[in-house]
């Protein structure tokens, strides 16, 4: 038998720039996120994926046997 459990987080550090305002200047910095309107920034957390498995298995053996000699 065999349980499985498997979280994994993903984000970033750091800063990404998106440059949306007319002199050229920054709007905002961040990693996860996306512009909904211009000068609008939406920010977004880390990702997390998380994955549970169950395996179960079994065996069963029998023998017979013909005379002595072959089983």
């Amino acid at each position: 038998m065999e349980l499985t459990d498997y979280a994994h987080t993903k984000s970033y550090s750091g800063g990404v720039q998106y440059l949306e305002n007319d002199d050229g200047t920054t709007a905002i910095s961040f990693r996860f996120g996306y512009l909904s309107s211009p000068d609008v920034p939406v920010s977004l957390d880390g990702r997390t994926l998380h994955t549970k498995s169950f395996i179960g298995g079994g065996f069963i053996q029998d023998s017979w046997s013909i005379v002595d000699k072959v089983t």
